[in-house]
């Protein structure tokens, strides 16, 4: 499977929203509610490559884990896959990955899920 977007919140009617916003944006998107199906979603486990994945958009607070933790397992097992974090934090600490700060438009999303994606491609 190939998607261009891996949508990761534990709040269903945020998920059915970012979907909607990102197939409106032209993206090819999967949505999961958790980190740990975030992992087995893109098959971290050793020795699976996983699907083709270009993004995952992560939200910073997960009940399982930190998004700032999944972040590093992500770049840690996929290093092909760019990861853009959202919070609604005013502050969050220094992760190395863009962060998109909630509320956002549907052009702030469009932006940052492109910007992430072509600087991982460099």
């Amino acid at each position: 499977m190939e998607i261009d977007l891996l949508i990761v919140d534990d709040d269903e009617d945020l998920r059915v929203l970012l979907m909607d916003s990102a197939t409106a944006l032209g993206f090819r998107a999967e949505a999961v509610g958790s980190a740990r199906e975030t992992l087995a979603w893109l098959s971290l486990g050793p020795g699976s490559p996983g699907p083709r994945c270009a993004c995952v958009l992560i939200d910073w607070s997960l009940p399982d884990m930190g998004g700032a933790e999944l972040a590093r397992a992500i770049d840690v097992k996929r290093p092909d896959i760019c990861v853009l974090l959202m919070t609604g934090h005013v502050f969050t600490p220094e992760t190395g990955h863009p962060v998109l700060r909630k509320p956002f438009s549907l052009n702030d999303l469009g932006e940052a899920l492109r910007l992430a994606i072509r600087e991982r491609v460099r």
